[in-house]
C-alpha cells in the first residue's frame, strides 16, 4: 500500500481516493439540488435557513478537497483541484453575501444547524 507522507503524517492512497470519490458524489448531489431547488420561498426565514444550509454543505466540502490537495505530488491534478476550489470558494462568498443581505450583519450564527446535525460548531464551521 502507498503511503503519501505529508506535514509528517503518512496518508494511505487508498483513503485519499476514497475521500475524492466521496466528496466528487457529494459534490455532485449538492450541485443537483441547489439547481432543482427551491426558488420561491414563504419567508425570508426559511429563504435565509436554505443559504446556511448550502454554505455549511459547501464548507465542508471544501475542507475535503483542500485535505486531498495537500496530499497530492501530481500537478495537473493539482491544477484541476485547486481550479475547483477556487470555485468552492467563490460560491462560498457568494452565499455570504446572500447571508450578509438577509441578516443586515455580517456575523452568522449556526447554533440551530450545530443541533439539528448533531455537531459542534467548531465542527461545522471550522476553517483550516
Amino acid at each position: 500500500m502507498a503511503l503519501l507522507l505529508i506535514n509528517g503524517f503518512s496518508m494511505p492512497q487508498k483513503y485519499v481516493q476514497t475521500l475524492w470519490a466521496n466528496t466528487q458524489i457529494k459534490l455532485s448531489r449538492l450541485l443537483t439540488s441547489e439547481i432543482s431547488g427551491p426558488k420561491d420561498f414563504d419567508s425570508k426565514r426559511q429563504a435565509n435557513d436554505y443559504v446556511r444550509r448550502l454554505f455549511v454543505k459547501y464548507n465542508d466540502i471544501m475542507k475535503k478537497l483542500d485535505e486531498i490537495y495537500e496530499t497530492l505530488i501530481h500537478p495537473q491534478k493539482r491544477l484541476i483541484l485547486r481550479i475547483l476550489l477556487d470555485g468552492i470558494v467563490g460560491r462560498l462568498v457568494e452565499l455570504k453575501q446572500e447571508m450578509i443581505k438577509f441578516d443586515s450583519c455580517e456575523y452568522t450564527y449556526f447554533e440551530d444547524l450545530a443541533l439539528d446535525q448533531n455537531k459542534t460548531l467548531v465542527e461545522i464551521i471550522k476553517q483550516r
